[in-house]
């Protein structure tokens, strides 16, 4: 990794002594105005407060589970949903919903969860059983989460969590806006962690990342059991890679790459982050004459790796680097292998990949298809999907 260390200054935002205002975007009783759950007034009020305190009890349901804790707060100050839909995080992270598509199963309070079409969720589920094993795959649509595993297709019901080990012990997904944990052992239920914040994932005991794109600039930081770190607040011209089980990385149009640290940001690399995984990296370097090329670094491999791909193409790579999926510039999309060079090609353009700790196995989304790729045996077992995705955003859950 190239590039001396250096560590930029956190930009605290918000104040610390002002307590969150979890009623953003609830209409009031009266005066219109949302009520800060530091000035929430006592029994003793006129019925117009109370109608207000009834109003802040309800916006709670939709409020993000975590507290600030500490003097330098992350800046969390709203935490419910406003109505504004933020920035994606990376151009490939679509936040492509509006207020009106959070469905039945966006928000909390599903009775028990749907199954959109029968016979659809039979073939599913007989795919799954005899072919896949034991693996569920979650994705966000426009009717909330969806999930195909060898119970068939269900839209799970959705509770609100209530604390953070809700969020910290279960795999997380977002479209860009909403989050939500996902229990392995009860896919009909889900837990709504955020309504405004991009939550992850990190490879640390009970830790979180988040990106907050609501707010301008946009902040990032940590969150440990429940206890915000300091935030950092991200130049607007740059973008944010979020990267599941490693944690935040920022690309400044300056160049180079800068990693999301408890204390603001330090230099990665010289060169450009396009993609990652757990323990691997493909990069973008350019010379003089600005003749650009992709590698890919591995910790079994000590020389980088030149790709023939570019840098407008789509890539995910698996844990340890020896596949990827690419979705290239001119439409194609394929599987490769990154020490033979050998491809599959892939139907429909790719919109999001999650692979198996051991990349034995990818799922692979599409517009309207599902596909489990076995690298290995190079194979592909595709299902419709019930209802088309809204983000590019995938999970891949062990069931067992």
């Amino acid at each position: 990794m190239a590039g001396a260390t250096t560590i930029l200054p956190v930009v605290p935002s918000g104040d610390a002594d002002v307590a969150p205002d979890i009623t953003a975007g609830v209409p009031a009783s009266s005066g219109g105005e949302s009520v800060p759950l530091g000035d929430r007034p006592n029994r003793a009020a006129s019925p117009a407060l109370a109608a207000v305190v009834a109003l802040t009890l309800a916006a709670l349901v939709v409020a993000f589970v975590f507290f600030r804790s500490g003097d330098e707060a992350a800046s969390p100050v709203d935490l419910s949903d406003g109505g504004a839909v933020p920035t994606a995080p990376n151009p490939d992270q679509e936040a492509d919903v509006d207020a009106a598509s959070l469905g039945s199963s966006g928000e909390t309070g599903t009775a028990d969860p749907v199954v959109s079409d029968p016979l659809l969720s039979d073939s599913v589920a007989q795919l799954f059983r005899r072919e896949i094993g034991d693996w569920a795959v979650v994705y966000p649509s426009p009717m909330g989460l969806q999930v195909l595993s060898d119970a068939g297709t269900v839209q799970p019901e959705i509770e609100t969590a209530t604390g953070f080990e809700e969020a910290a012990q279960f795999p997380l997904i977002s479209d860009g806006r909403r989050s939500w944990a996902v229990d392995p052992a009860k896919l009909g239920q889900a837990y709504l962690v955020s309504t405004q914040f991009v939550v992850i994932d990190i490879d640390q005991d009970g830790r979180v990342a988040f990106i907050n794109d609501a707010r301008d600039p946009r902040n990032i930081g940590e969150s440990s059991y429940g206890a915000w770190g300091p935030g950092f607040d991200v130049p607007a011209d740059a973008d944010i890679l979020a990267v599941r089980e490693r944690g935040l990385f920022v690309l400044p149009r300056t160049g180079g790459t800068f990693e999301y640290v408890p204390n603001g940001v330090e230099a990665f690399s010289d060169d450009v982050l396009v993609a990652a995984s757990i323990d691997s990296e493909i990069f973008e370097r350019c010379d003089t004459t600005l003749v650009c090329e992709l590698y890919l670094t591995t910790p079994t491999r000590p020389d980088a790796q030149v790709l023939d791909f570019q840098a407008r193409d789509k890539l995910w790579v698996s844990p340890g680097g020896e596949w990827l999926v690419a979705r290239t510039l001119a439409g194609g999309s394929m599987l490769v292998s990154t020490g033979t060079g050998e491809r599959l090609d892939l139907a429909g353009s790719v919109r999001a990949v999650d692979w198996s700790d051991d990349a034995s196995i990818a799922a692979v989304l599409t517009d309207d298809e599902l596909m489990m790729v076995f690298p290995e045996r190079q194979e592909i077992r595709s299902v419709t999907l019930p209802i088309a995705p809204s983000a590019s955003s995938v999970l891949l859950v062990p069931t067992t």
